[in-house]
């Protein structure tokens, strides 16, 4: 059961798409992909990888910046915005990747097409909740593993 799930069914709740509020913010290009960085430390390689083939479309990517997170090369960074206009940028956007934020279920109300790294919860209970089931890339070679010490 998804967490958004067992907190509306404990607080007795509909769960209903929200209305999101946006601030215009000013995008340095028209065609791009958004990422948000949290804690996977392979994300310059990802970029190194992906960016000659977005390069050919004509596809920048963002990178939405949190206060003190890395700098990453070839990325548009965007930092110290809200979440508002984080909204207006990820509504726009081809592709959000990353990790489970606020950023990755905002691309998920949008129906932004999403790739999630998951490590330590299981993909059906933390997915971005709005996707449907062809919005979202995930890949695991196994369950997540926990902790058993006995």
């Amino acid at each position: 059961m998804h967490f958004l799930e067992t907190y509306a069914l404990n607080c007795g709740l509909k769960i209903d798409k929200p209305y999101i509020f946006q601030k215009y913010y000013p995008v340095p290009t028209e065609k791009y992909i958004t990422f948000a960085y949290s804690s996977y430390e392979y994300y310059q390689d990802v970029i190194d990888i992906i960016y000659p083939s977005l390069e050919e479309m004509g596809i920048e990517i963002i990178y939405i910046k949190n206060k003190n997170e890395e700098k990453f090369d070839l990325c548009h960074e965007v930092s110290e915005i809200d979440y508002n206009q984080c909204a207006y940028l990820l509504e726009n956007s081809l592709l959000h990747f990353g990790e489970p934020t606020i950023s990755t279920d905002l691309a998920s109300h949008y129906g932004v097409k999403t790739v999630t790294l998951y490590s330590n919860a299981f993909p059906q209970n933390i997915r971005p909740y709005w996707n449907q089931e062809n919005d979202s890339e995930i890949k695991a070679d196994s369950p997540p593993a926990f902790d058993t010490k006995e």
